[in-house]
């Protein structure tokens, strides 16, 4: 009968150092103080179909056991899902930062949805981390790796694309921010799952590595992240209202002077909000001002900044109001009930 003893000079013979050979045998299930008798030395038979078994184990590193299916299945949708929302998170986080108008509902929503699909996933790789350590070499499904590692390659490319092309044309910084953030979170994707699935024993140690690190710096990616949203989302949400406010003092501004044929001399029947100044300038002029703590981007072709262009009060929507800087910005409007001389912005 074969035993341990013939495996392990035949291991040996290969190449393979004493803790190769433990990890296969004990892969495989054979008790420690077995293994250990064996590569002492001392004779302990064992059947041939389980010798043999062991040899294979060793000697190709495809044959390593896996995840159960279902488990491996869930493991890497969740990843799909925690890596798409985190994509659209990381590139709305950064344009935020720039002053790139986006609703702190919308924000939070991102952030939110980041989190619940990261917080399975991150259960389910524990789970696998655990069990690796029971079975040494454990795959986390090696399809789905491959399949893995294809999507996050193209997302990769097309990140690295992106930042290329951004930096070859001077592009905005916060562009190139976003695409080397999103590569940076493809490329430590690939490269745990390309360790995990189908690094050779001889590099359990660098496998091993790679896997436990993985988990600690995508915390540490989404952390920051995470404080850079949150101290974002007070600014964003009260500029945001006072956008809403300007809105609401142009409309009461309109109905105003629809009710007495000429517009407010001050503004304490028409101003809605504490960090609105409404001024009389004209009969058919006046001019609103809101206090901002972010500057903000144009978002259209068609918004103003500051007074450097006359708007008509009919109609008037939030996103007229965008500040180039922090503090007061001041809009001049014209009433679209008393001078009708000019059309409608938005007729």
């Amino acid at each position: 009968m074969a035993d341990i003893k013939t495996f392990i000079i035949e291991a040996r013979a290969k190449g393979l150092s004493d803790e190769q050979i433990r990890q296969a045998l004990m892969t495989q299930g054979w008790d420690t103080s077995v293994v250990e008798v064996g590569l002492s030395g001392l004779d302990v038979p064992v059947a041939d179909k389980a010798s043999e078994s062991i040899s294979k184990q060793a000697a190709s590193p495809d044959q390593r056991p896996s995840l159960h299916p279902l488990m491996a299945a869930l493991h890497h949708v969740l990843l799909w899902f925690f890596t798409a929302s985190s994509t659209v998170t990381i590139a709305s986080v950064v344009a935020s930062l720039a002053g790139v108008t986006i609703s702190p509902t919308a924000l939070s929503t991102m952030i939110a949805i980041t989190v619940i699909t990261f917080t399975p996933y991150a259960i389910f790789f524990i789970l696998y981390l655990v069990q690796s350590r029971r079975k040494p070499g454990l795959v986390p499904g090696k399809v789905w790796s491959i399949i893995t590692i294809c999507l996050h390659s193209i997302g990769a490319m097309i990140a690295a694309i992106t930042l290329v092309v951004s930096l070859i044309n001077s592009g905005e910084w916060t562009v190139m921010l976003s695409a080397l953030l999103i590569l940076g979170l493809d490329l430590l994707v690939v490269l745990t799952y390309s360790f995990a699935a189908f690094t050779p024993m001889k590099l359990a140690l660098p496998r091993k590595i790679v896997t436990l690190s993985y988990l600690p710096l995508l915390f540490i990616l989404f952390g920051i992240l995470f404080v850079m949203s949150v101290l974002q989302l007070g600014p964003a949400r009260h500029d945001e209202q006072v956008r809403k406010d300007l809105a609401a003092t142009a409309q009461k501004v309109v109905t105003y002077a629809r009710d007495k044929n000429e517009l407010p001399k001050n503004g304490s029947d028409v101003i809605v909000g504490k960090d609105i100044r409404y001024t009389y300038k004209t009969k058919t002029t006046y001019e609103l001002c809101g206090t901002f703590q972010v500057s903000s981007k144009k978002s259209s072709p068609y918004t103003s900044y500051g007074s450097s262009r006359q708007m008509s009060d009919d109609y008037v929507y939030e996103t007229e109001f965008e500040a180039t800087a922090p503090g007061e910005q001041c809009f001049t409007l014209t009433s679209s009930t008393l001078d009708t001389t000019q059309n409608s912005l938005y007729y």
